[in-house]
Order: structure tokens, then sequence, then C-alpha cells
């Protein structure tokens, strides 16, 4: 990375976006996540967990005393910033689209609800290179986003089901990540 170039002002297509999905257990798994990055990882990460659409969340404060990074509740059009994590705030999907995270209301019509494979599509869409990572939970949400990362030259990840609380969303992804 050039180090002339403030990190806030590059472009997400210059550096690594990491979207990273997570439910049940999930709090925990994305508190280690964060305290093991490095002061200055040189990318961002979009996190999105899912939330009741009825109680406004409090996952941004919980999770900045986990990271030196700032954490960011997000708002629409939101630009995607290198060292910055952005949350997903309640009754919201959000998507990237030019450099920007765009949270919309969520759609109660649609059933299940799945805001991780809303936003990986997006970023397998819109991102030169993106990656995705899930985490502890239950269902299958993550697992179509993360096969339009990996078909789109991204990389994708999954906790290990034994260390995740709830195990059913890394062992789906796993298994879709080997079988696409």
């Amino acid at each position: 990375m050039d180090d002339s170039i403030p990190s806030a002002e590059l472009s997400a297509q210059t550096f690594p976006v990491v979207g990273v999905g997570a439910s049940a257990g999930g709090l925990e798994a994305l508190t280690e996540f964060l305290e093991s990055l490095p002061a200055t990882p040189g990318m961002s990460f979009i996190i999105v967990q899912h939330l009741s659409p009825v109680h406004e969340s409090t996952l941004a404060k919980l999770l900045q005393g986990h990271t030196t990074l700032p954490v960011v509740a997000l708002s629409h059009g939101q630009p995607i910033a290198c060292d910055e994590v952005y949350v997903i705030v309640e009754n919201t999907a959000l998507t990237v689209c030019d450099g920007k995270l765009h949270v919309e209301s969520r759609d109660h019509a649609q059933k299940p609800h799945m805001p991780i494979d809303v936003l990986f599509k997006s970023m397998a869409e819109e991102l030169q290179r993106a990656f995705g990572a899930v985490f502890s939970g239950g269902g299958s949400d993550g697992n179509r986003g993360l096969s339009a990362i990996k078909e789109a030259g991204g990389v994708t990840f999954a906790q290990d089901p034994a260390s995740a609380r709830v195990d059913l969303m890394p062992r789906s992804a796993i298994g879709r990540i080997a079988d696409g």
C-alpha cells in the first residue's frame, strides 16, 4: 500500500473489502475476530449479523470495545474506507454500489430474510475482488453469496464448525463452498 495516500482517501477498489456474516453465537466469533486484527490491517470489514427488526442494535458499540479500528453503524451512502469496520443496523438490508454502502429498509415480505446473501452478492458484482466469511449461526444465510463471491474470483472463508457456538451456518457454508 502506498503510505503517501491517507487510508480514508483510497477507493474501495484499491484495498480488500471483507464481508462477514454471523447469526446466533456470532457476537463471540466477531469479537474474537476483531481482537485478532492488527491496528492497521489495510482493508475494510462489513459486518452483517442477524438482528431483531424491532429493537435498536448496540452491535457497533459492543464491537468497538474489541478493536482499535473505528466501528461505524451504517448510514445510507457511506463511502467504504480502508481500516474501518462497518456494521449493519436493525431492520435493514445492506448492499455495495459504486464504492459506497447502501442501507435500505428491510423487505418484510421477503421470507426468509437473508441479509448476508444480499451483501455478499452485491460485493461479488461490485468489487474487483471480494472476500466473504461466515461465522457462527443457524440456517444457511450467506451460502449463495459466498458462491457468488467465489464465482467472481473472490475468496471465501467459514468459521471452523468445532469452534462455533452454533455450527449450522459454517457447516452449510463449507458444504456450499466445497460443492461450488
